[in-house]
């Protein structure tokens, strides 16, 4: 089922242009690396993490759900933001 649920994952951000997706392997499983194509920002590897009878698409380095695997498209949405977000500014102290 996992690499099912990271297929379709996969497939869902083709229509973006804006990201790159590659598959990895992280402790002998499957993930999904996502990051921008046209500057440099931050990349996003996704597992697929099954816990409480449920499939869920996670932050394979943090494990932070991003959402059940029954919402591909706004999880592909929500990895999306995370990846092209602009950097956040520093605020100068003084």
């Amino acid at each position: 089922m996992r690499l099912a649920y990271l297929a379709e994952l996969a497939e869902a951000f083709q229509p973006m242009p804006e990201v790159r997706v590659t598959w990895a392997e992280i402790d002998g499983y499957a993930v999904l690396s996502v990051e921008p194509v046209e500057r440099a920002g931050r990349t996003v590897t996704i597992g697929c993490s099954y816990e409480r009878g449920h499939w869920r698409f996670c932050d394979a380095v943090t494990k932070e759900v991003i959402r059940p695997t029954s919402e591909v498209i706004a999880a592909a949405n929500a990895v999306r933001w995370v990846v092209c977000r602009p950097p956040e500014k520093q605020v100068a102290k003084g």
